[in-house]
């Protein structure tokens, strides 16, 4: 969908930052868990933005992940030919140690289909997947590291496509109580 082009300001706060990157979480659960993720806002100034809360499968909820601090983003690259340009929806960050638990969530949950939710830390929530092109991990990569001090730790990636690049997210994350 089109919306009409307008004037964008080249927007500077100089009373506070901009600070990039994750807040050290991300929220996660398999597609099939979650029964419905509300369509965008109609209206054109909110097309990426939803509003309404994400309901779940009886029982089911996100998980919560943490990850190490200062190795997470969230970036949208555009794919395709010309005029028929889509996005690679991406969360990059890395686990600090290679537990037996990461081992396990990650391993065994490589090929599974999710919903992921990230927080960045200027404070906007973004959703990685949908219920018709889910996110997948697309790098899960232990490394051991060669000498002491090299990092011992889990890089990992998940990608989504998607028509219009990330949507913003302003509803109730759905975790446990």
């Amino acid at each position: 969908m089109c919306v009409t082009l307008k004037k964008l300001a080249a927007t500077s706060n100089n009373c506070g930052g901009n600070l990039a990157g994750l807040v050290a979480k991300l929220w996660v659960a398999k597609a099939e868990d979650v029964a419905t993720i509300p369509a965008p806002a109609a209206s054109p100034a909110n097309q990426i933005v939803i509003a309404s809360d994400i309901t779940m499968q009886a029982g089911k909820v996100f998980q919560e992940w943490n990850f190490q601090k200062d190795t997470g983003k969230v970036y949208a690259s555009s794919v395709g030919p010309e005029g028929s340009l889509s996005f690679e929806n991406m969360v990059d960050f890395t686990f600090p140690r290679p537990t037996l638990d990461v081992l396990e969530q990650l391993f065994l949950n490589a090929n599974t289909e999710l919903i992921v939710i990230v927080k960045k830390r200027d404070g906007q929530v973004v959703i990685i997947g949908d219920l018709d092109n889910p996110a997948y991990f697309s790098e899960i990569k232990p490394d051991s590291g060669l000498k002491g001090s090299d990092p011992n730790n889990v890089p990992c990636k998940l990608k989504a496509l998607a028509a219009n690049g990330y949507k913003v997210y302003t509803g109730v994350i759905p975790v446990a109580a």
